[in-house]
């Protein structure tokens, strides 16, 4: 029983029957304690259990991220997998063929081809039909121009002649003969010509574009073929084109009285002048020529060749000697040195003329041999020496210039053998003694010589002789 008061506590360790009323444990639930299998702390044995947490936080994030690495790899693979099936798939997608190095005509609607560097040989990418077509029958050397020149006048006329309407319509010859009027155009600066009616116009022939001789057509009646081709005094500049020249069948080319003054340029008639071999009448007068190409000996119907006013020099051109049909020959006002001795083999000439040039020493006597003349010229040279008396064998000669020179001798007798003469000039020499009696009675309207000038002179006629 309790007493209602605490026992004192005993320090040396717990009384027997404290803890059974305490509650506590007793020896023998001690000893039973002891006999009984401790069962294992919670706490230690969940402490024991999770002392590594992080380190298998740690393996678990770098499973997770390779895991995801794997998934985005496999998914772009596929991804990228579909896309090249769909594209593979689609049935509008056309291969563009690779550049070749021949060129393959187009279409007019179609856009140009790709373009291969130029051989030794000039090809052509044409990126229309009609330029295939066209550039099938140019020349080489006029391919070369327009590929590597798109401002050339070759070029330009290349251009204008297959931008054409018309063109597939045209034959050859005409494609060649719009083409090498084109080119003439644009190489003489046709913008800037006094008159160009016509010229260039798709809608209009060629025959009908402006020449400054109207009173003979142009064209032949039965093709169209342009075979006169007359433009003196028009303002024309620059160069006379070899591409002219593709019109073979040309008979007249007169481009008198032009500026045709090319800088830093050869001043040369083009040596495809001699593909004309049917031209009878060229006449390039006051143009600025300075040499005539030998190409000029193949024009063997040449009849009439006018090249006064240049600066041929210093000899007569050979090759002129060969053209044996020349009926009239005017080489005046250049710079030539010497009378031709071989000129006598032009035995068909009705004229001559070689007045106003630098010819020295004298008149050869082979001009006897040019029976045919009607008007021979030497007039202002500085010849000297005798009058040749060969000169009367020229029954026909009609006109007769022979004054500005340095002639020494007196008047041969045999000139009485004129009949047909009507213009005599003498005066300016240094001729003496008295003119045939004869000579004045021959009719001629126009005799001129030194009267009642200083000394030397000549008198007779109506010069009374003192």
């Amino acid at each position: 029983m309790f007493n209602g008061r605490k026992p004192p506590p005993n320090p040396s360790g717990p009384q027997p029957g404290a803890h059974a009323q305490a509650g506590a444990p007793n020896a023998d639930v001690e000893a039973l304690q002891r006999a009984t299998p401790a069962e294992p702390d919670r706490a230690t044995e969940t402490e024991g259990r999770w002392t590594n947490v992080p380190f298998l936080k740690q393996f678990e994030r770098q499973d997770i991220l390779c895991g995801s690495l794997i998934v985005c790899l496999l998914v772009t693979f596929v991804i990228v997998l579909a896309v090249a099936l769909s594209i593979r798939r689609q049935p509008n997608i056309v291969e563009r063929p690779r550049p070749t190095n021949n060129p393959i005509p187009q279409p007019p609607t179609s856009a140009p081809g790709p373009t291969s560097a130029p051989s030794s040989a000039p090809t052509m990418q044409p990126t229309t039909a009609n330029q295939g077509l066209l550039a099938s029958v140019l020349p080489t050397e006029t391919l070369l121009v327009v590929r590597k020149n798109p401002n050339s006048p070759q070029a330009k006329a290349f251009d204008h002649v297959t931008a054409n309407p018309s063109f597939s319509t045209f034959p050859e010859w005409r494609v060649l003969q719009r083409f090498a009027l084109a080119t003439f155009y644009y190489a003489t600066r046709g913008n800037n010509w006094n008159v160009k009616d016509g010229w260039l116009q798709h809608d209009m022939d060629e025959c009908q574009w402006f020449q400054t001789v109207t009173s003979v057509d142009p064209c032949s009646s039965q093709e169209g073929k342009l075979l006169h081709l007359r433009l003196r005094d028009n303002r024309l500049h620059g160069t006379v084109p070899p591409e002219l020249f593709l019109m073979t069948y040309l008979k007249t080319i007169d481009l008198d009285m032009n500026a045709m003054r090319p800088s830093g340029q050869s001043r040369t008639i083009p040596t495809e002048i001699g593909l004309c071999t049917d031209l009878e009448t060229l006449s390039l007068v006051h143009v600025h020529i300075g040499t005539v190409p030998t190409e000029v000996e193949q024009l063997t119907a040449l009849k009439s060749l006018g090249l006064r006013g240049n600066r041929i020099s210093p000899f007569f051109p050979d090759e002129i000697l060969t053209l044996g049909s020349l009926t009239s020959l005017d080489l005046s006002r250049n710079w030539l040195l010497r009378f031709p001795s071989d000129l006598g083999q032009l035995n068909n000439l009705e004229v001559l003329d070689l007045g106003r040039n630098l010819m020295k020493q004298s008149l050869t006597t082979v001009v006897g041999n040019l029976t045919s003349l009607k008007r021979l010229s030497v007039q202002n040279n500085k010849l000297a020496g005798k009058l040749p008396p060969e000169i009367g064998l020229m029954t026909g000669l009609e006109e007769l210039y022979l004054n500005g020179n340095q002639f020494s001798s007196r008047v041969p007798v045999v000139f009485e053998m004129l009949g047909a003469l009507t213009t005599m000039n003498l005066e300016g020499n240094l001729l003496t003694g008295t003119i045939p009696e004869s000579l004045c009675r021959l009719g001629t309207t126009n005799l001129t010589f030194d009267c009642n000038g200083d000394f030397p002179r000549l008198c007779g006629c109506d010069c009374p002789c003192l």
